[in-house]
């Protein structure tokens, strides 16, 4: 019984993954690929022009 505990990590003296174990290193390889995505995405629409608001004179009684 306690061996199935150790197992599923219910256990202090349960093993954790290390840091340095492959299934790890496959999610941190995921996470960058994921951020470079959405950096690549982010940078191809900053080419996109921005919509600015322009103040034009004698309206409303400013000015």
């Amino acid at each position: 019984m306690v061996e199935l505990l150790e197992d599923h990590g219910l256990v202090a003296g349960a093993r954790a993954p290390q840091p340095g174990d492959s299934y790890s290193r496959l999610q941190q390889r995921r996470e960058r690929q994921a951020l470079y995505q959405l950096k690549r995405r982010h940078e191809e629409g900053a080419g996109r022009k921005r919509k600015v608001l322009r103040v034009q004179d004698d309206q409303d009684g400013w000015g």
